[in-house]
């Protein structure tokens, strides 16, 4: 039981500190780092999580999965069409 609870002590430490560690790359570089390794980083971590789901745990996460891309598809699509409004509004001066 010890280990079981350093391992859940472990884990709610470093994914905060990874998140603060990849937002600080990206702050650091001006914003224009490679984006890529930053998401592998995530990505693989999500994939460990994964495969330790049962199955039906698998299936919730994918369902969340699947609704949070669908909202930022919208969020980004949004924020798209506002800036090609801008554009447009500031090309007809």
């Amino acid at each position: 039981m010890r280990e079981l609870t350093r391992s859940m002590m472990r884990i709610s430490l470093a994914m905060p500190l990874l998140g603060m560690n990849q937002m600080a790359n990206l702050v650091s570089s001006g914003g224009r780092p490679p984006l890529e390794p930053i998401a592998e980083t995530f990505d693989a971590l999500s994939e460990v999580a994964q495969n330790q789901m049962t199955p039906r745990l698998r299936d919730l996460y994918d369902q969340g999965d699947r609704l949070q891309r669908q909202v930022l598809d919208r969020v980004f699509g949004l924020l798209k069409e506002s800036g090609d409004q801008r554009r447009d509004s500031i090309s007809d001066f």
